[in-house]
Protein backbone atom coordinates (compact mmCIF):
# COMPACT_ATOMS: atom_id res chain seq x y z
CA UNK A 1 0.00 0.00 0.00
CA UNK A 2 1.31 3.24 -1.09
CA UNK A 3 2.75 5.87 1.73
CA UNK A 4 0.98 8.65 2.69
CA UNK A 5 2.46 11.84 3.01
CA UNK A 6 2.64 13.19 6.74
CA UNK A 7 0.77 16.27 7.66
CA UNK A 8 3.08 19.43 7.81
CA UNK A 9 4.59 20.34 10.56
CA UNK A 10 6.11 23.65 11.50
CA UNK A 11 5.60 27.62 12.31
CA UNK A 12 2.87 29.64 10.92
CA UNK A 13 5.31 30.94 8.25
CA UNK A 14 6.38 27.32 7.47
CA UNK A 15 2.60 27.20 6.84
CA UNK A 16 1.84 29.63 5.00
CA UNK A 17 4.74 28.93 2.68
CA UNK A 18 4.12 25.09 2.72
CA UNK A 19 0.37 26.47 1.24
CA UNK A 20 1.64 28.76 -1.75
CA UNK A 21 4.37 26.16 -2.61
CA UNK A 22 1.17 23.91 -2.97
CA UNK A 23 -0.81 26.53 -4.57
CA UNK A 24 1.73 27.36 -6.99
CA UNK A 25 2.11 23.51 -8.22
CA UNK A 26 -0.88 23.27 -8.97
CA UNK A 27 -0.93 26.79 -10.65
CA UNK A 28 1.51 25.56 -13.05
CA UNK A 29 -0.90 22.34 -14.19
CA UNK A 30 -4.03 25.17 -14.52
CA UNK A 31 -1.63 27.43 -16.13
CA UNK A 32 -0.70 25.12 -18.56
CA UNK A 33 -4.70 24.06 -18.72
CA UNK A 34 -5.46 28.02 -19.38
CA UNK A 35 -2.99 28.67 -21.84
CA UNK A 36 -3.78 25.34 -23.81
CA UNK A 37 -7.69 26.75 -23.69
CA UNK A 38 -6.75 30.24 -24.75
CA UNK A 39 -4.72 28.50 -27.78
CA UNK A 40 -7.76 26.33 -28.56
CA UNK A 41 -10.05 29.18 -28.93
CA UNK A 42 -8.65 30.77 -31.87
CA UNK A 43 -9.44 26.97 -33.48
CA UNK A 44 -12.78 27.01 -32.25
CA UNK A 45 -13.20 30.61 -33.81
CA UNK A 46 -12.27 29.87 -37.20
CA UNK A 47 -13.73 26.52 -37.17
CA UNK A 48 -17.21 26.71 -35.51
CA UNK A 49 -19.55 29.57 -35.93
CA UNK A 50 -21.08 31.14 -33.27
CA UNK A 51 -24.05 28.69 -33.19
CA UNK A 52 -21.74 25.79 -33.32
CA UNK A 53 -19.99 26.97 -30.46
CA UNK A 54 -23.42 27.54 -28.64
CA UNK A 55 -24.07 23.92 -29.12
CA UNK A 56 -21.27 22.56 -28.07
CA UNK A 57 -21.46 24.95 -25.22
CA UNK A 58 -25.27 23.14 -23.89
CA UNK A 59 -23.18 19.76 -24.39
CA UNK A 60 -20.58 20.76 -21.97
CA UNK A 61 -23.16 22.12 -19.21
CA UNK A 62 -25.56 19.54 -19.52
CA UNK A 63 -21.88 17.23 -18.81
CA UNK A 64 -21.17 19.49 -15.77
CA UNK A 65 -24.27 19.40 -14.47
CA UNK A 66 -24.28 15.39 -15.03
CA UNK A 67 -20.51 14.71 -13.57
CA UNK A 68 -22.57 16.32 -10.28
CA UNK A 69 -24.69 13.75 -9.58
CA UNK A 70 -22.28 10.77 -11.06
CA UNK A 71 -19.99 12.11 -7.75
CA UNK A 72 -22.93 13.20 -4.99
CA UNK A 73 -20.48 14.59 -2.74
CA UNK A 74 -18.42 11.34 -2.58
CA UNK A 75 -14.49 13.68 -3.83
CA UNK A 76 -15.59 16.36 -0.68
CA UNK A 77 -16.54 13.96 1.96
CA UNK A 78 -12.95 11.63 1.10
CA UNK A 79 -11.29 14.97 1.28
CA UNK A 80 -12.52 15.67 5.08
CA UNK A 81 -13.25 12.32 6.15
CA UNK A 82 -9.37 10.75 4.84
CA UNK A 83 -8.26 12.92 8.01
CA UNK A 84 -10.06 11.59 10.47
CA UNK A 85 -7.70 8.62 11.34
CA UNK A 86 -4.22 8.75 11.05
CA UNK A 87 -3.73 4.81 9.62
CA UNK A 88 -3.23 3.55 6.26
CA UNK A 89 -6.32 1.00 6.85
CA UNK A 90 -8.87 3.79 7.60
CA UNK A 91 -7.51 6.02 4.56
CA UNK A 92 -7.69 2.87 2.29
CA UNK A 93 -11.29 2.01 3.30
CA UNK A 94 -12.57 6.10 2.73
CA UNK A 95 -10.67 5.69 -1.11
CA UNK A 96 -12.27 2.56 -1.82
CA UNK A 97 -15.71 2.60 -0.48
CA UNK A 98 -15.68 6.18 -2.25
CA UNK A 99 -14.35 4.79 -5.78
CA UNK A 100 -17.01 2.34 -5.60
CA UNK A 101 -20.05 4.41 -4.31
CA UNK A 102 -19.12 6.64 -7.14
CA UNK A 103 -18.38 3.67 -10.00
CA UNK A 104 -21.72 2.48 -8.73
CA UNK A 105 -23.89 5.71 -9.49
CA UNK A 106 -22.11 5.82 -12.82
CA UNK A 107 -23.58 2.61 -13.66
CA UNK A 108 -27.20 3.32 -12.70
CA UNK A 109 -26.80 6.82 -13.92
CA UNK A 110 -25.63 7.29 -16.95
CA UNK A 111 -26.96 3.95 -18.38
CA UNK A 112 -30.81 5.06 -17.65
CA UNK A 113 -29.53 8.19 -19.42
CA UNK A 114 -28.75 6.09 -22.41
CA UNK A 115 -31.60 4.59 -23.01
CA UNK A 116 -33.27 7.80 -22.88
CA UNK A 117 -31.34 9.30 -25.25
CA UNK A 118 -33.88 11.02 -27.58
CA UNK A 119 -36.12 12.87 -24.80
CA UNK A 120 -32.45 13.96 -22.96
CA UNK A 121 -31.11 15.11 -26.46
CA UNK A 122 -34.12 17.27 -27.37
CA UNK A 123 -34.12 18.50 -23.58
CA UNK A 124 -30.59 19.91 -23.31
CA UNK A 125 -30.33 21.30 -27.19
CA UNK A 126 -34.27 22.05 -28.26
CA UNK A 127 -34.19 19.82 -30.75
CA UNK A 128 -32.58 15.79 -31.55
CA UNK A 129 -31.88 15.02 -34.98
CA UNK A 130 -29.54 12.11 -35.65
CA UNK A 131 -26.17 14.42 -34.98
CA UNK A 132 -27.41 16.21 -31.96
CA UNK A 133 -28.04 12.51 -30.24
CA UNK A 134 -24.59 11.36 -31.32
CA UNK A 135 -23.55 14.31 -29.69
CA UNK A 136 -25.14 13.92 -26.68
CA UNK A 137 -23.97 10.27 -26.35
CA UNK A 138 -20.31 11.55 -26.18
CA UNK A 139 -20.75 13.67 -24.19
CA UNK A 140 -22.87 11.21 -22.08
CA UNK A 141 -19.82 8.83 -22.71
CA UNK A 142 -16.69 10.83 -21.44
CA UNK A 143 -18.73 12.42 -18.55
CA UNK A 144 -18.71 8.49 -17.17
CA UNK A 145 -15.24 7.26 -18.09
CA UNK A 146 -13.95 10.51 -16.19
CA UNK A 147 -15.33 9.32 -12.94
CA UNK A 148 -12.65 7.35 -11.95
CA UNK A 149 -10.11 10.45 -12.12
CA UNK A 150 -12.05 12.43 -9.77
CA UNK A 151 -11.16 10.12 -7.03
CA UNK A 152 -7.65 10.02 -8.32
CA UNK A 153 -7.24 14.03 -8.04
CA UNK A 154 -8.88 13.94 -4.35
CA UNK A 155 -6.20 11.38 -3.24
CA UNK A 156 -3.24 13.53 -4.76
CA UNK A 157 -4.90 16.89 -3.20
CA UNK A 158 -5.74 15.24 0.59
CA UNK A 159 -1.94 13.73 0.59
CA UNK A 160 -0.74 17.24 -0.33
CA UNK A 161 0.85 15.13 -3.69
CA UNK A 162 0.91 18.69 -5.79
CA UNK A 163 3.75 17.68 -8.03
CA UNK A 164 1.85 14.15 -8.91
CA UNK A 165 -1.46 16.05 -9.09
CA UNK A 166 0.24 18.72 -11.54
CA UNK A 167 1.97 15.73 -13.89
CA UNK A 168 -1.22 14.29 -14.81
CA UNK A 169 -3.23 17.17 -15.26
CA UNK A 170 -0.58 18.46 -17.68
CA UNK A 171 -0.59 14.89 -19.21
CA UNK A 172 -4.44 15.43 -20.25
CA UNK A 173 -4.39 18.69 -21.19
CA UNK A 174 -1.70 18.14 -23.64
CA UNK A 175 -3.25 14.99 -24.49
CA UNK A 176 -6.50 16.93 -25.23
CA UNK A 177 -4.99 19.65 -26.73
CA UNK A 178 -3.25 17.37 -29.36
CA UNK A 179 -6.20 15.42 -30.11
CA UNK A 180 -8.66 18.76 -30.66
CA UNK A 181 -6.06 20.22 -32.91
CA UNK A 182 -5.70 16.89 -34.93
CA UNK A 183 -9.75 16.22 -34.87
CA UNK A 184 -11.38 19.55 -35.09
CA UNK A 185 -8.94 21.60 -37.26
CA UNK A 186 -7.04 19.20 -39.38
CA UNK A 187 -9.63 16.77 -40.17
CA UNK A 188 -12.36 19.04 -39.79
CA UNK A 189 -14.97 17.08 -37.88
CA UNK A 190 -16.89 20.06 -36.48
CA UNK A 191 -18.66 19.70 -32.88
CA UNK A 192 -17.86 15.96 -33.61
CA UNK A 193 -14.83 16.27 -33.60
CA UNK A 194 -14.32 18.08 -30.28
CA UNK A 195 -16.19 15.66 -28.38
CA UNK A 196 -14.48 12.76 -30.26
CA UNK A 197 -10.89 14.31 -28.54
CA UNK A 198 -12.44 14.82 -25.41
CA UNK A 199 -13.51 11.17 -24.85
CA UNK A 200 -10.04 10.39 -26.42
CA UNK A 201 -7.99 12.10 -24.34
CA UNK A 202 -10.52 11.14 -20.94
CA UNK A 203 -10.27 7.21 -21.74
CA UNK A 204 -6.01 7.80 -21.82
CA UNK A 205 -6.07 9.55 -18.70
CA UNK A 206 -8.01 7.33 -16.97
CA UNK A 207 -6.48 4.21 -18.06
CA UNK A 208 -3.36 5.86 -17.07
CA UNK A 209 -4.48 6.82 -12.92
CA UNK A 210 -5.86 3.56 -12.19
CA UNK A 211 -3.10 1.53 -11.31
CA UNK A 212 -2.12 3.83 -8.51
CA UNK A 213 -5.66 4.48 -7.31
CA UNK A 214 -6.30 0.70 -7.12
CA UNK A 215 -3.40 0.26 -5.04
CA UNK A 216 -4.25 3.23 -2.53
CA UNK A 217 -7.48 1.67 -2.08
CA UNK A 218 -9.69 -1.03 -0.32
CA UNK A 219 -12.26 -2.12 -2.67
CA UNK A 220 -15.14 -2.58 -0.40
CA UNK A 221 -17.96 -1.21 0.82
CA UNK A 222 -18.05 -0.58 4.46
CA UNK A 223 -20.84 0.52 6.07
CA UNK A 224 -19.42 2.86 8.84
CA UNK A 225 -17.12 4.83 6.13
CA UNK A 226 -20.56 5.06 3.59
CA UNK A 227 -22.50 6.27 6.40
CA UNK A 228 -19.81 8.75 6.78
CA UNK A 229 -19.30 9.47 3.05
CA UNK A 230 -23.23 9.70 2.65
CA UNK A 231 -23.63 12.07 5.65
CA UNK A 232 -21.15 14.74 5.08
CA UNK A 233 -21.22 14.56 1.13
CA UNK A 234 -24.81 14.14 0.19
CA UNK A 235 -25.08 17.82 1.03
CA UNK A 236 -22.62 18.43 -1.62
CA UNK A 237 -25.12 17.26 -4.02
CA UNK A 238 -27.76 20.30 -4.13
CA UNK A 239 -24.75 22.46 -3.92
CA UNK A 240 -22.86 21.64 -6.69
CA UNK A 241 -26.03 21.36 -8.63
CA UNK A 242 -26.82 24.71 -7.59
CA UNK A 243 -23.55 26.24 -8.44
CA UNK A 244 -23.68 24.68 -11.88
CA UNK A 245 -26.69 25.46 -12.53
CA UNK A 246 -26.13 29.33 -11.37
CA UNK A 247 -23.03 28.82 -13.76
CA UNK A 248 -24.70 27.05 -17.14
CA UNK A 249 -28.40 28.47 -16.34
CA UNK A 250 -27.63 31.55 -18.64
CA UNK A 251 -26.73 29.79 -22.05
CA UNK A 252 -30.29 28.37 -21.56
CA UNK A 253 -32.16 31.39 -20.75
CA UNK A 254 -30.09 32.83 -24.16
CA UNK A 255 -30.92 29.40 -25.70
CA UNK A 256 -34.40 29.86 -25.51
CA UNK A 257 -34.75 33.69 -26.02
CA UNK A 258 -32.31 34.75 -28.12
CA UNK A 259 -30.63 31.39 -29.99
CA UNK A 260 -27.10 29.34 -30.40
CA UNK A 261 -25.36 32.08 -31.90
CA UNK A 262 -26.00 34.47 -29.13
CA UNK A 263 -24.79 31.64 -26.90
CA UNK A 264 -21.84 30.45 -28.46
CA UNK A 265 -20.69 34.70 -28.48
CA UNK A 266 -21.51 34.83 -24.36
CA UNK A 267 -19.80 31.97 -24.32
CA UNK A 268 -16.84 33.43 -25.77
CA UNK A 269 -17.07 35.93 -23.63
CA UNK A 270 -17.24 33.89 -20.78
CA UNK A 271 -14.32 31.56 -21.75
CA UNK A 272 -12.09 34.44 -21.51
CA UNK A 273 -12.74 35.81 -18.13
CA UNK A 274 -12.33 32.27 -17.17
CA UNK A 275 -8.77 32.76 -16.87
CA UNK A 276 -9.47 33.85 -13.45
CA UNK A 277 -9.81 29.88 -12.56
CA UNK A 278 -6.16 29.82 -13.17
CA UNK A 279 -5.75 31.84 -9.93
CA UNK A 280 -9.59 30.77 -8.18
CA UNK A 281 -9.17 26.84 -8.96
CA UNK A 282 -5.47 27.04 -8.03
CA UNK A 283 -5.94 28.09 -4.50
CA UNK A 284 -9.14 25.89 -4.30
CA UNK A 285 -7.09 22.85 -4.25
CA UNK A 286 -4.68 23.74 -2.09
CA UNK A 287 -7.30 25.75 0.46
CA UNK A 288 -9.31 22.75 1.41
CA UNK A 289 -6.74 20.50 2.46
CA UNK A 290 -4.73 22.59 4.02
CA UNK A 291 -6.86 24.25 5.98
CA UNK A 292 -8.45 21.08 7.45
CA UNK A 293 -4.75 19.62 7.88
CA UNK A 294 -3.88 22.46 10.24
CA UNK A 295 -7.33 22.77 12.05
CA UNK A 296 -5.75 21.03 15.90
CA UNK A 297 -2.90 23.54 15.43
CA UNK A 298 -3.56 26.29 18.54
CA UNK A 299 -2.84 28.96 15.64
CA UNK A 300 -5.34 27.19 13.31
CA UNK A 301 -7.57 30.37 12.96
CA UNK A 302 -4.47 32.95 12.91
CA UNK A 303 -3.16 31.32 9.78
CA UNK A 304 -6.26 30.52 8.15
CA UNK A 305 -6.97 34.17 8.19
CA UNK A 306 -3.72 35.28 7.11
CA UNK A 307 -3.85 33.17 4.41
CA UNK A 308 -7.11 33.79 3.39
CA UNK A 309 -5.74 37.76 3.24
CA UNK A 310 -3.11 36.69 0.72
CA UNK A 311 -5.13 34.55 -1.52
CA UNK A 312 -7.95 37.32 -1.99
CA UNK A 313 -4.88 40.02 -2.72
CA UNK A 314 -4.07 37.37 -5.42
CA UNK A 315 -7.46 36.79 -6.71
CA UNK A 316 -8.93 41.02 -6.75
CA UNK A 317 -5.07 41.64 -8.49
CA UNK A 318 -5.62 39.04 -11.36
CA UNK A 319 -9.14 40.36 -11.88
CA UNK A 320 -7.47 43.96 -12.05
CA UNK A 321 -5.33 42.89 -14.65
CA UNK A 322 -7.81 41.10 -17.09
CA UNK A 323 -10.76 44.03 -16.88
CA UNK A 324 -8.00 46.43 -17.72
CA UNK A 325 -7.11 44.12 -21.17
CA UNK A 326 -10.40 42.01 -21.78
CA UNK A 327 -11.29 43.75 -24.85
CA UNK A 328 -7.64 43.58 -26.68
CA UNK A 329 -7.52 40.09 -25.94
CA UNK A 330 -10.97 39.45 -26.96
CA UNK A 331 -10.08 40.79 -30.28
CA UNK A 332 -6.36 39.26 -30.64
CA UNK A 333 -8.39 35.43 -29.84
CA UNK A 334 -10.46 36.03 -32.77
CA UNK A 335 -8.72 37.73 -34.87
CA UNK A 336 -9.84 36.43 -37.79
CA UNK A 337 -13.33 36.24 -36.89
CA UNK A 338 -14.86 39.72 -36.40
CA UNK A 339 -17.96 38.40 -35.34
CA UNK A 340 -16.94 37.31 -32.12
CA UNK A 341 -15.61 40.73 -31.49
CA UNK A 342 -18.82 41.49 -29.44
CA UNK A 343 -18.38 39.51 -26.97
CA UNK A 344 -16.07 42.12 -25.37
CA UNK A 345 -19.31 43.50 -24.22
CA UNK A 346 -20.04 40.76 -21.62
CA UNK A 347 -16.52 39.96 -20.14
CA UNK A 348 -15.51 42.51 -17.59
CA UNK A 349 -18.98 41.94 -15.61
CA UNK A 350 -17.96 38.71 -15.73
CA UNK A 351 -14.28 38.47 -14.35
CA UNK A 352 -16.14 40.67 -11.23
CA UNK A 353 -18.41 38.64 -10.76
CA UNK A 354 -15.23 35.73 -10.39
CA UNK A 355 -14.36 37.53 -7.95
CA UNK A 356 -17.26 37.14 -5.88
CA UNK A 357 -17.02 33.73 -6.53
CA UNK A 358 -13.06 33.56 -5.07
CA UNK A 359 -14.92 35.58 -1.96
CA UNK A 360 -16.99 33.01 -1.80
CA UNK A 361 -14.62 29.80 -2.14
CA UNK A 362 -12.12 31.33 0.31
CA UNK A 363 -15.14 32.36 3.16
CA UNK A 364 -17.11 29.86 2.40
CA UNK A 365 -14.56 26.80 3.20
CA UNK A 366 -14.88 27.45 6.74
CA UNK A 367 -18.10 25.28 7.07
CA UNK A 368 -16.23 22.36 6.37
CA UNK A 369 -14.01 22.48 9.54
CA UNK A 370 -17.24 22.13 12.00
CA UNK A 371 -18.57 19.86 9.31
CA UNK A 372 -21.47 22.16 9.21
CA UNK A 373 -21.88 21.13 4.88
CA UNK A 374 -25.57 21.76 5.00
CA UNK A 375 -24.80 25.14 4.87
CA UNK A 376 -23.39 25.01 1.47
CA UNK A 377 -26.71 24.55 -0.38
CA UNK A 378 -28.34 27.73 1.51
CA UNK A 379 -25.12 29.52 -0.32
CA UNK A 380 -25.41 28.48 -3.52
CA UNK A 381 -29.27 27.93 -3.38
CA UNK A 382 -29.38 31.81 -2.84
CA UNK A 383 -27.09 32.20 -5.51
CA UNK A 384 -29.13 30.34 -8.28
CA UNK A 385 -32.10 31.61 -6.91
CA UNK A 386 -30.72 35.42 -7.93
CA UNK A 387 -29.70 34.09 -11.02
CA UNK A 388 -32.28 32.32 -11.77
CA UNK A 389 -34.79 35.41 -11.14
CA UNK A 390 -32.68 38.10 -12.64
CA UNK A 391 -32.00 36.02 -15.70
CA UNK A 392 -35.41 36.25 -16.72
CA UNK A 393 -36.05 39.16 -16.18
CA UNK A 394 -32.58 40.56 -17.37
CA UNK A 395 -32.32 38.13 -20.82
CA UNK A 396 -35.36 38.70 -23.10
CA UNK A 397 -34.83 42.40 -22.85
CA UNK A 398 -30.88 42.64 -22.80
CA UNK A 399 -29.11 39.40 -24.24
CA UNK A 400 -25.97 38.28 -23.05
CA UNK A 401 -25.39 41.66 -21.23
CA UNK A 402 -28.48 40.92 -19.39
CA UNK A 403 -27.15 37.44 -18.65
CA UNK A 404 -23.48 39.09 -17.90
CA UNK A 405 -25.20 41.29 -14.93
CA UNK A 406 -27.24 38.42 -13.39
CA UNK A 407 -23.79 36.70 -13.10
CA UNK A 408 -22.39 39.04 -11.30
CA UNK A 409 -24.95 39.77 -8.48
CA UNK A 410 -25.59 36.02 -8.27
CA UNK A 411 -22.23 35.83 -7.28
CA UNK A 412 -21.93 38.57 -4.82
CA UNK A 413 -25.01 37.18 -3.24
CA UNK A 414 -23.73 34.10 -3.15
CA UNK A 415 -20.19 35.22 -1.82
CA UNK A 416 -21.51 37.69 0.89
CA UNK A 417 -23.94 35.33 1.99
CA UNK A 418 -21.02 32.99 2.27
CA UNK A 419 -18.98 35.62 4.47
CA UNK A 420 -21.60 36.31 6.72
CA UNK A 421 -22.86 33.08 7.65
CA UNK A 422 -19.02 31.34 8.00
CA UNK A 423 -18.39 34.39 10.44
CA UNK A 424 -20.76 32.90 12.48
CA UNK A 425 -20.26 29.07 12.85
CA UNK A 426 -16.71 29.52 12.46
CA UNK A 427 -15.34 33.19 13.45
CA UNK A 428 -12.24 33.82 12.20
CA UNK A 429 -9.73 37.26 12.87
CA UNK A 430 -10.26 39.01 9.73
CA UNK A 431 -9.21 42.62 9.48
CA UNK A 432 -11.83 44.19 7.61
CA UNK A 433 -9.50 47.98 6.81
CA UNK A 434 -6.92 45.87 4.90
CA UNK A 435 -9.43 44.09 3.18
CA UNK A 436 -11.48 47.07 2.17
CA UNK A 437 -7.87 48.95 0.86
CA UNK A 438 -7.74 45.67 -1.65
CA UNK A 439 -10.71 46.41 -3.11
CA UNK A 440 -10.02 50.31 -3.06
CA UNK A 441 -6.75 49.64 -4.87
CA UNK A 442 -8.67 47.16 -7.36
CA UNK A 443 -11.37 49.66 -8.56
CA UNK A 444 -8.95 52.81 -8.52
CA UNK A 445 -6.66 50.99 -11.08
CA UNK A 446 -9.55 49.78 -13.17
CA UNK A 447 -11.34 53.26 -13.20
CA UNK A 448 -8.35 54.46 -14.40
CA UNK A 449 -7.71 52.30 -17.24
CA UNK A 450 -11.78 52.92 -18.36
CA UNK A 451 -10.97 56.66 -18.64
CA UNK A 452 -7.63 55.93 -21.22
CA UNK A 453 -9.05 57.43 -24.35
CA UNK A 454 -8.59 55.78 -27.71
CA UNK A 455 -5.17 55.35 -29.04
CA UNK A 456 -3.18 52.94 -31.03
CA UNK A 457 -2.84 49.59 -29.80
CA UNK A 458 0.43 50.23 -28.39
CA UNK A 459 0.31 53.43 -26.64
CA UNK A 460 -2.86 51.72 -24.68
CA UNK A 461 -1.65 48.64 -23.52
CA UNK A 462 1.14 50.69 -22.22
CA UNK A 463 -1.17 53.12 -21.03
CA UNK A 464 -3.29 50.19 -18.64
CA UNK A 465 -0.30 48.95 -17.77
CA UNK A 466 0.50 52.28 -16.09
CA UNK A 467 -3.00 51.36 -14.38
CA UNK A 468 -1.83 48.18 -13.32
CA UNK A 469 0.92 49.32 -11.60
CA UNK A 470 -1.38 51.48 -9.16
CA UNK A 471 -2.67 48.47 -7.98
CA UNK A 472 0.64 47.08 -5.65
CA UNK A 473 1.17 50.83 -5.09
CA UNK A 474 -1.70 51.50 -3.40
CA UNK A 475 -1.90 48.32 -1.28
CA UNK A 476 1.83 49.40 0.14
CA UNK A 477 1.25 52.88 0.84
CA UNK A 478 -1.83 52.10 2.50
CA UNK A 479 -0.52 49.44 4.73
CA UNK A 480 -2.19 46.53 3.55
CA UNK A 481 1.12 44.96 4.98
CA UNK A 482 2.20 45.47 7.97
CA UNK A 483 6.26 45.27 8.61
CA UNK A 484 5.69 41.94 10.13
CA UNK A 485 3.67 40.55 7.32
CA UNK A 486 6.28 42.08 4.92
CA UNK A 487 8.83 39.80 6.47
CA UNK A 488 6.91 36.69 6.56
CA UNK A 489 6.49 37.94 2.57
CA UNK A 490 9.97 38.18 2.07
CA UNK A 491 10.72 34.67 3.98
CA UNK A 492 7.98 33.28 1.55
CA UNK A 493 9.75 34.77 -1.99
CA UNK A 494 13.11 33.24 -0.46
CA UNK A 495 12.16 30.19 -0.45
CA UNK A 496 11.40 29.88 -4.16
CA UNK A 497 15.33 31.24 -5.26
CA UNK A 498 17.39 28.75 -6.32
Amino acid sequence: MATVAPRAEGGTGRQITAFFKESAVYGVGLGVSKFSSLLILPILTATLTPADLGVLTLLQVFGAVLAIFLNAGVQQAINRNYYDENTDEHRAAVVGTGLLWRLILTGVLAGGLALAALPMTRAVLGEATHLHVIYYLFTLANVAIMAPQGIAYTLYRVRRQAVRNTAFSVSGVTISFVMLVWLLWWRERGIRGALEAAVLATAAMTLAMLPDLLRSAKLRLRKDVLRGILSYGLPFLPHHLAVYLLFGADRYFLQYYRGATEVGLYSYGYRIAMIMTLVLDGASMAWTPFIFSIQHRQDAKEIHALTARYILALIVGTAAGLCLFAAELVRLLALHSPEYWKAASVTTWIIVGQVFLGVYQVFGAAVGIPKRTRLYPVFSGSGLVANLLLNWLLVPRYGMMGAAVATLISYAVMGLLALGITQRVYPLPYEWGRLFVLALAASVCVAAGSMIPQMGLWPTLLAKLGCLMLFPLILLTMGFLNERERARLRELVSQFRP
